[in-house]
């Protein structure tokens, strides 16, 4: 799209203005704040016009000023928008974050999304890495009760799968370490595709144990090595939408939408380091009045996950950006290279 440099000049404060505010932007308002472009007003409201013919403002009521569409923040964060690098200070206080957080995959990814909401006062979304052939390689027991026991998995990747059964009977000391050295000698490394009841029932039968009694452990072992490559998604700062007047009346469908896991994680898949989504840009329902960064972090095993923060088309992209890089190539990091 070919755009005069005044145009551009004109575009650009308008981004920056409504962002602030929220409130549409006059030719007076504009005039204020623009510099190097000393021309009238009725001078700005034909160039505001001609940007409006062009898709990039729209004007909300006949006598009002104009605002950013959805092209006009695309063009802007394409063309116009500057980021600058992070200051040490900021850099030193999002990597004492990721220090620290949890090195296992799923709770680094609960706690990425905690961290992001507060941090830019957004709704984030994570998801736990994908990819690769996640199993189980090793299994360790504990006793959790008199007649519960707690088995926990740990995958390839470095992740902690856990499950509590209740016995029938209470297992001895010696039957429980027994228990963890059956496990990790007959199914460790087994795919969920692997898994049967033929597996388990040889590790039933070295233990001696009946079929009904060992029964919750069957399940408890099976769903744990059936979940090993799940992937999970969560979301923190929904709440924090609600600072923002132009959301308030799509805030039931922005709930509905964030508690869809499968919808938010085929969304949450960039294919690329960092990528701003502006609008319905990507056809995804529930998404058209929201602007969405994502990041796609790196983890053990070639495998990845993503990161974003969600909120009004309007937010502050070129603010965001670059805290967003900063902390996605931390927590890469972090859980490409754990301690």
């Amino acid at each position: 799209m070919d755009i005069s440099r005044r145009k551009r000049q004109i575009l650009a404060q308008i981004v920056a203005l409504y962002t602030g505010t929220g409130d549409p932007v006059g030719s007076r308002i504009l005039s204020d704040f623009l510099e190097g472009v000393s021309v009238s007003t009725a001078t700005l409201r034909n160039e505001m016009a001609e940007l409006t013919r062009m898709g990039l403002l729209a004007q909300p009521h006949t006598s009002a000023g104009r605002v950013p569409t959805t092209e006009g923040y695309r063009y802007y964060v394409e063309n116009l928008m500057s980021v600058r690098a992070l200051a040490k200070e900021e850099r030193e206080y999002i990597k004492s974050a990721v220090e620290a957080m949890d090195s296992d995959p799923d709770r680094a990814a609960d706690e990425a999304a905690r961290f992001l909401a507060d941090m830019t006062g957004l709704a984030a979304i994570t998801t736990t890495p994908r990819g690769g052939n996640v199993q189980i390689s090793h299994f360790q027991t504990f006793k959790t009760g008199k007649y519960n026991i707690a088995i926990l998995g740990v995958t390839s990747a470095g992740g902690v799968k856990t499950r509590v059964c209740r016995l029938r009977e209470e297992l001895s000391d010696e039957k429980l370490k027994e228990l963890a050295a059956q496990l990790n000698s007959r199914l460790c490394f087994v795919s969920a595709e692997d898994m049967s009841e033929e597996r388990t029932d040889e590790v039933r039968e070295a233990l001696g144990v009946e079929k009904a009694a060992f029964a919750p452990v069957a399940s408890a072992v099976s769903a744990i090595i059936k979940s090993a490559a799940d992937v999970r998604v969560y979301t923190e700062g929904r709440e924090k939408l609600l600072a923002f007047p132009e959301l308030e009346s799509k805030l039931k469908e922005l709930m509905e939408l964030f508690s869809d896991a499968e919808a938010i994680s085929a969304y949450l898949d960039p294919g690329e380091p960092l990528k701003v989504f502006v609008g319905d840009e990507r056809g995804a329902a529930g998404f058209e009045s929201l602007g969405v960064i994502v990041g796609r972090y790196r983890a053990q095993g070639g495998r990845h996950g993503a990161l974003a923060v969600a909120g009004p088309v309007r937010m502050n992209y070129s603010w965001l950006i670059p805290r967003i890089s900063c902390f996605r190539d931390e927590i890469s990091a972090m859980l490409t290279n754990p301690a």
